[in-house]
């Protein structure tokens, strides 16, 4: 969960969920992968945009990495959904929570993972705003091509 702070009865905050990447580099070929943000405001970071995570446990990703020849590696991408959660459900998950850490103004809390937590998620991220994750990749034989990945609140 990320927000920055409490509401008077409720609070807007991105729900995210991670989703697993795993690049097979089966080339010689040093393989680049860069991220780009979309949903960008003129004013500034938005929490709307995809986040690439390249540490496990930290806000810090960078903006490309390279994935030698003949290896395999993981990442994650991060997408949210912006709810307005009740003050009360807020501070029963936040009790339940990791330590916070901070991205600029915002806190973003690591909740475990539980029965009810996902029931609770799955009620409010429905399937008609669930989506689909879109990557634009390019192949020197191919050219540009695109793929999009189904969305899976959790990863078993």
């Amino acid at each position: 969960m990320v927000f920055d702070k409490f509401g008077k009865d409720s609070t807007y905050l991105y729900l995210c969920f991670p989703k697993t990447i795993i690049y097979d580099n089966k080339t010689d070929a040093l393989h680049l992968v860069e991220r780009y943000s979309v949903d960008r405001h003129h004013s500034g970071r938005n929490l709307r945009d995809y986040r690439l995570y390249r540490f496990r446990d930290s806000l810090i990703y960078p903006k490309k990495f390279k994935i030698p020849p003949y290896q395999k590696d993981s990442f994650n991408i991060y997408y949210g959904y912006l709810l307005k959660i009740d003050n009360l459900i807020l501070n029963n998950l936040l009790d339940k929570s990791l330590s916070p850490q901070s991205k600029g103004e915002n806190k973003v809390y690591d909740i475990p993972i539980n029965t009810a937590i996902k029931k609770w998620a799955i009620s409010k991220v429905n399937d008609s705003i669930k989506g689909k994750i879109h990557f634009k990749l390019h192949n020197k034989e191919k050219g540009f091509f695109y793929k999009s990945l189904d969305i899976e609140l959790f990863e078993d």
